[in-house]
């Protein structure tokens, strides 16, 4: 009768082919986790994800931190743990050393089957967006993690002594165990996003210079002057940002003066003759922009006559944008809008606020028919068809990209963006604190003593 191999099932060891394959895929993950823990940390824009694309959305969300921590950073961790117990799986290895393996490697599977599913309902039900280098690591880590239970030795005590020395098993009782320990887990993981704070969604770069107002004779917007040639080559320095508020003035100008925006020429929600002033790059198809334009009309209500907001549109889509390769399905008819809103500024300039709180009051932007017939119906039929027909609009539309290629050179291409006296802000705030606290740093606008 031949004998049983040494890798006998009965045994309780795993093919070495089968734990090579399993720390290949933990391996794949970990380089991921790295990868987005690194984005996390750092604000650097994800490869291949553009500004309030699916993966963007995905990862300034609050379901990318756990508490104040990214997600990344505790997937890595399991990771580590994982890949380092399949070195204790190798057929060298005591059986009781292997035992003890599994003692850490059931849990962590479980785990990592727990924390792929609940994060693929996230994306799936809640966000409505898939970041592939999620997925991607999800799924090595899932696959990683489903071969590891169903190569588990799963098996009763044996019962004399000498059996015990020399297989590998984890009984019925000791698996309930783990299973329990690593739902309760995932059970933290869940309950950590839903009560934790949903952490800083925002990067801010604090730049040289300030925001300044420049009295000026001469309407003077050169933003067309300031990022293409810079782009050619982005290694070269990127002007600073130049940008304090001098009462009475109605010129902004930033990155050395080569950007001057007239308040008189641009709209501004607030007065332009306000005594301090910001810049905003918004999107109508933007998510983040939605929640951020609340945000500001909520300063405005609040500071009024002390600050001027210039709202300029800036579409994130490829047919009237170059920074943008290819747009999210979403930013499809971004510059259509952005030309409508534009129009109806240049038609009749009371009418804008009006228009802006209209376009970002749904959850999602109207279609471009109820958008263009909302703008004529405000804004007046005649004025507007004319103000569409106005070279400026696509001109303006141009010296907002450069703007936005300009600050994107700078490391941050995440929209919205404010410049705010001597800070770039890219991405959304989720409490309107965080822009009150920028207002302050930089212009001593305190919310608490309005």
């Amino acid at each position: 009768m031949p004998s049983k191999s040494k890798n006998s099932p009965a045994e309780g060891l795993v093919h070495p082919r089968l734990v090579l394959v399993i720390r290949l895929l933990v391996a794949a993950a970990i380089g991921f986790a790295c990868y987005l823990l690194w984005v996390a940390l750092t604000g650097s824009s994800v490869a291949g994800c553009g500004p309030d694309s699916a993966c963007d959305k995905v990862l300034h969300s609050r379901w990318s931190r756990w508490l104040s921590l990214p997600v990344s950073a505790l997937a890595l961790l399991v990771y580590a743990a994982v890949f380092a117990g399949t070195f204790w799986l190798r057929p060298t290895v005591e059986r009781r050393q292997q035992r003890r393996a599994w003692s850490v490697l059931i849990p962590c599977a479980v785990v990592l089957i727990g924390a792929a599913v609940w994060f693929l309902v996230v994306q799936s039900f809640i966000l409505k967006s898939f970041c592939p280098f999620c997925l991607t690591a999800h799924g090595c880590g899932l696959a990683a993690a489903v071969m590891l239970l169903y190569s588990a030795p799963f098996r009763p005590l044996p019962e004399k002594a000498w059996q015990q020395e020399k297989q590998v098993f984890v009984p019925p009782t000791l698996r309930r165990k783990l299973v329990l320990i690593a739902l309760a887990g995932v059970a933290l993981l869940v309950a950590g996003q839903f009560v934790g704070s949903p952490g800083k969604q925002f990067q801010v770069a604090t730049l040289e210079g300030k925001v300044e107002k420049i009295m000026s004779s001469n309407i003077l917007i050169t933003a067309t002057q300031a990022a293409p040639s810079m782009a050619a080559s982005p290694t070269q320095n990127v002007p600073r940002l130049d940008v304090a508020p001098v009462a009475n003035k109605d010129v902004v100008s930033i990155y050395d003066g080569k950007i001057q925006i007239s308040l008189r020429e641009v709209p501004v929600i607030g007065p332009a003759q306000a005594p301090y002033s910001i810049v905003s790059l918004f999107d109508y198809t933007c998510h983040h922009c939605r929640i951020m334009h609340a945000h500001l009309m909520e300063a405005h209500r609040k500071f009024q006559d002390q600050l001027a907001i210039v709202s300029l549109p800036m579409p994130l889509c490829e047919k009237c944008n170059h920074t943008i390769k290819r747009s999210p399905r979403a930013h499809a008819e971004a510059c259509d809008y952005a030309r409508i809103g534009l129009a109806v500024w240049r038609a009749n300039r009371n009418a804008q606020a009006k228009f802006d709180d209209w376009m970002f009051g749904p959850a999602s932007p109207p279609s471009l028919a109820e958008a263009r017939q909302y703008a004529s119906q405000i804004s007046g039929f005649i004025g507007f068809e004319a103000a569409l027909k106005d070279p400026w609009i696509d001109q303006q539309i141009q010296r907002d990209v450069s703007i936005y290629e300009t600050n994107y050179l700078r490391g941050l291409g995440s929209m919205p963006q404010l410049l705010i006296g001597t800070n770039l802000t890219s991405g959304n705030f989720g409490r309107v604190e965080d822009l009150y606290k920028l207002l302050a740093d930089n212009f001593g606008l305190k919310a608490d003593a309005q």
